[in-house]
């Protein structure tokens, strides 16, 4: 015959398919509900491609117009280079100036 053990295992068995059965249908009822989650909801959006190209475009006029200035400073102004051995570079790459100025290319400016 069929013996029945009954030693309590039956009884915790059937009480963790209550538990689950009843998370199941706390999940289900807050599926139907509807309401918005915990976590915001994403919302996508779409890229302007047209402005990204006329940004891209405009950075492009303005380095053009830079390399410009830097080609006419070339072509029309005197320019001294000096070698500088490593030994006399500043903190930052630099050559150092002995009493003399230095002239910044961008900005057409003597600095001391």
């Amino acid at each position: 015959m069929n013996e029945f053990r009954n030693d309590g295992s039956e009884r915790v068995t059937r009480w963790y398919r209550v538990a689950v059965v009843g998370l199941l249908a706390v999940i289900a009822a807050a599926l139907l509900d509807g309401r918005p989650s915990l976590l915001p909801a994403a919302s996508a959006q779409i890229p302007d491609t047209g402005l990204q190209r006329q940004q891209i475009v405009d950075e492009l006029r303005v380095t053009n117009q830079l390399l410009d200035r830097i080609a006419r400073h070339l072509e029309t102004r005197t320019v001294k280079v000096r070698v500088a051995s490593p030994d006399e570079l500043d903190t930052d790459g630099d050559a150092r100036t002995k009493g003399g100025t230095t002239v910044s290319p961008f900005s057409g400016k003597r600095s001391p």
